[in-house]
């Protein structure tokens, strides 16, 4: 029941200022006193997501710290209630996929790296079956820098090129 009065309350915090809705609801600032008391009162009796979802009312300006002052929480309940939540709940976004192959075969070309010339220098992988084993022509750092100046439209990092090699 919380979770839907919840969401009905942050549909979309930015439509009004503060200042249309308190004179649009008529309050005065001892009803408004009143309504903060109580709301910390439900804080008390709450579970613990129950306490996040009724700190995320708190108005956008205010950080962790006096999110924390104001309900008397632990800091770790104040800046989970604080932080803007990512909309996949996976956190950071995944790795494009066509970068990836990019990457992968800028690896596999011959400037880069060179088969091996011995017939038995080969690694079974489960997916691809059996493949030969190349070796780096050039240091990773080298090929970083040479994979910037030919795709300089590709955006990676050098520590997302090093794990992207391929094994």
């Amino acid at each position: 029941m919380l979770q839907d009065w919840f969401s009905c309350l942050t549909t979309n915090p930015e439509q009004k200022t503060a200042v249309e809705i308190s004179s649009s609801l008529h309050l005065s600032a001892s009803e408004v006193e009143d309504i903060l008391c109580r709301l910390r009162c439900l804080f008390e009796k709450s579970n613990y997501q129950e306490q996040v979802l009724l700190m995320q009312l708190s108005p956008i300006e205010w950080g962790w710290k006096k999110i924390q002052q104001y309900f008397q929480c632990t800091s770790h309940q104040a800046r989970a209630a604080d932080l803007p939540k990512p909309i996949d709940g996976r956190g950071n976004l995944s790795f494009d996929t066509n970068v990836s192959q990019i990457v992968q075969d800028f690896y596999l070309d011959d400037e880069i790296s060179c088969q091996s010339s011995s017939t038995k220098d080969t690694r079974r992988q489960k997916d691809v079956g059996t493949v030969v084993i190349r070796y780096m022509t050039m240091s990773i750092a080298e090929a970083f820098e040479l994979f910037k100046s030919k795709h300089p439209d590709v955006k990676v990092s050098r520590s997302k090129f090093y794990s992207v090699r391929p094994s």
